[in-house]
């Protein structure tokens, strides 16, 4: 275990350094937040302020340096992760979410949709953000992982979004007996094949059943495309996020009988989104 001393301020300088060599390219700023969310002293705290930690602090922020060099996220330590204006809580039942998935409130905003899907709900924070921003008004959220939508329902009481129905169902075994205004998913995309290739901090804590369909990536969008006008109302949108952009194609091929289909680009201008318009 990494030694530090019991001063604040020279605990950042060492535990930032060692970070740094570990390859924590982002070690000053996550010290800084831990600092805040664990142990509640603010920025003002940890830079002006002369402060000595007790010996149980200084073991946590030990443990934080010991989980961080081997991998774990960030997110995972601190129990929480942001999109967009909110904090979401997280543990490696639930994946992180990505900046990336912030893009489909883009495409949304100022719309508004009487009735929602929500495939593979995860943490939760597509659902939530619907109802938060008013977006949709009667939401149902569903994942095939029961601890997931524990997290999920957690995160719906304490953001306070009311109205959503989380639901535990196998999105291709599950009888749906309504279609919707908007059906929305960032499902599992990554190729079994692809999914060896992933970052270690990805494939050791992050949960396989999210990230990957165990085939060649494109299983939940066939089943978006198969089954689109029975869980899609007419003149419904359905949103859809994809990996990599080498995927476009095939997956453009997949609607092939739908008319209307429009395609944004993510932050380093690669196509993220399917939009579809019944």
């Amino acid at each position: 275990m990494v030694e530090l001393s019991n001063n604040l301020k020279d605990i950042l300088k060492e535990g930032s350094t060692f970070l740094k060599g570990k390859g924590v390219s982002n070690a000053k700023k996550e010290l800084e937040w831990f600092c805040e969310k664990k142990l509640q002293y603010s920025l003002i705290d940890v830079h002006v302020n002369n402060i000595f930690l007790n010996a149980n602090e200084v073991k946590i922020l030990q443990n934080f340096i010991e989980r961080r060099i081997n991998d774990e996220p960030f997110q995972y330590i601190i129990n929480s992760a942001p999109f967009l204006n909110y904090d979401f809580y997280v543990n490696p039942h639930v994946l992180i979410p990505r900046p990336e998935t912030e893009i489909i409130f883009n495409i949304l905003k100022n719309r508004f949709f009487k009735t929602a899907l929500d495939v593979g709900t995860g943490s939760g924070n597509i659902a939530i953000s619907l109802k938060l921003k008013n977006l949709a008004q009667s939401i149902t959220a569903i994942d095939c992982e029961a601890k997931s939508l524990e997290i999920a329902k957690l995160n719906a009481k304490s953001l306070g979004a009311k109205n959503i129905d989380f639901l535990k169902a196998d999105i291709f075994k599950h009888q749906f007996f309504n279609s919707y205004d908007l059906v929305v998913s960032n499902p599992p995309y990554i190729s079994k094949k692809d999914y060896r290739f992933l970052s270690d901090s990805i494939k050791k804590y992050e949960p396989t059943v999210a990230l990957t369909d165990y085939k060649e990536g494109y299983s939940f969008y066939q089943y978006f495309a198969e089954n689109i006008n029975r869980i899609l109302k007419p003149q419904g949108t359905m949103i859809l996020e994809i990996g990599l952009e080498k995927t476009k194609n095939k997956i453009e091929k997949l609607f092939v009988n739908q008319a209307n289909l429009i395609w944004h680009k993510d932050y380093n201008n690669d196509y993220r989104i399917l939009e579809i318009n019944a």
